[in-house]
């Protein structure tokens, strides 16, 4: 909150609303955005077929100013996510899952850490 306020931390696209075939998985996603030199997380969070993939765009780095100079501090990343297909354990209903997964949550959330 000190160095970035309300700003946005992080946008979420979701796979699964992609209406192109070149792009209609995560693997396939990623592979456009490294080709066309976007700096992506090194993972993707989630094995093919689970109930969640993600990963993320490396985090910008943005110049801070400071009362005594300037700091380089990270700001915003673009994440992934493919939600797959779960059936409701009560009704046998199949949705897509809409929940998280908290250790992939905290994975996301460390691109923000300056190395």
């Amino acid at each position: 909150m000190l160095v970035h306020g309300y700003n946005v931390n992080h946008f979420t696209a979701l796979i699964n609303s992609h209406a192109v075939s070149s792009l209609d998985n995560i693997d396939k996603t990623v592979a456009a955005l490294r080709k066309a030199g976007v700096p992506m997380k090194t993972e993707i969070e989630g094995s093919p077929g689970s109930k969640l993939r993600q990963t993320a765009t490396e985090a910008a780095i943005i110049d801070v100013p400071l009362r005594d100079g300037r700091i380089s501090w990270s700001y915003a990343y673009f994440e992934l996510a493919e939600r797959g297909e779960i059936t409701e354990p009560d009704t046998g209903r199949r949705g897509r899952f809409e929940g998280f997964l908290g250790p992939q949550a905290t994975q996301l959330f460390d691109m923000t850490r300056v190395r």
